[in-house]
């Protein structure tokens, strides 16, 4: 499976872009704050279950859906707003067959023996403020699916398929692994509107830690003022994440 052209509008930092892949290897260079993270976490939320994905190290703050409220540009007015991003991927029926025939036969019913060896799949999702769900697109070899659960089968597919893996060369952290695999947590157990309300504690919570970070970034670069060449300097660390932690159960007598 290859990537083939990328294209995202609206998110974060990056207002428009399209990117368009000519090999199986590919290098994204750019200044500091130019959009090359957000372009990972485009192909993150197409390719990684967000939910069930288990990240090591600094990778840990992707891991999580699209919001419109969030992730919009932030120097753009929201009404009317709009967040889309889209991926064409090559499909090869060789090395991607168990994709390639779960499209073919179990989505399409293609059951014919006479199929191309690569195929052209085009996955399209936007969010429009102030709804919060998104809308999928989804085209195969040129036809447009239009079937609600064939499109959710196909992405559900695609991000169960473990073919991500992450490396910041800048962190500690090691490699950030992405993996499909399911384990209960406690986040099993909490309803709905306990899972909105923690997950709004910890933004709360996320926003003061950055807010103190920040304090310390500002003397560590007047600190590093001094020296004769000259550093941009930023502070980060991994967002608090809760949705993956387990469950310690103790028997006393």
């Amino acid at each position: 499976m290859r990537i083939l052209r990328l294209e995202a509008v609206n998110f974060r930092t990056v207002e428009q872009i399209e990117v368009n892949f000519q090999n199986y290897y590919t290098s994204i260079c750019g200044k500091n704050n130019s959009g090359k993270s957000n372009l990972l976490r485009v192909i993150r939320n197409i390719f990684i279950d967000s939910e069930f994905a288990i990240f090591f190290g600094p990778g840990m703050r992707f891991a999580r859906e699209i919001d419109i409220e969030k992730d919009f540009t932030n120097w753009k007015s929201k009404e009317k707003s709009e967040i889309s991003i889209c991926v064409e991927i090559e499909i090869n029926s060789k090395f991607d067959s168990g994709l390639y025939k779960f499209i073919e036969e179990f989505i399409l019913k293609n059951e014919s023996s006479d199929k191309d060896e690569n195929a052209c799949l085009k996955i399209s999702i936007s969010w429009k403020y102030p709804e919060r769900k998104n809308n999928v697109e989804i085209v195969y070899k040129g036809e447009k699916i239009e079937d609600s659960y064939q499109k959710d089968e196909i992405i559900r597919k695609i991000k169960s398929i473990n073919c991500m893996i992450f490396h910041n060369s800048t962190s500690h952290g090691g490699f950030t692994y992405a993996s499909s695999g399911r384990f209960d947590s406690i986040y099993e157990f909490l309803s709905d509107e306990d899972k909105a309300e923690i997950s709004k504690k910890k933004d709360d919570l996320f926003k003061q830690m950055k807010s103190r970070l920040k304090k310390q970034q500002k003397e560590f670069a007047t600190l590093l003022g001094r020296l004769e060449d000259k550093y941009e300097v930023s502070l980060s660390f991994a967002e608090p994440s809760f949705e993956r932690s387990s469950i310690n159960i103790s028997l006393k007598e």
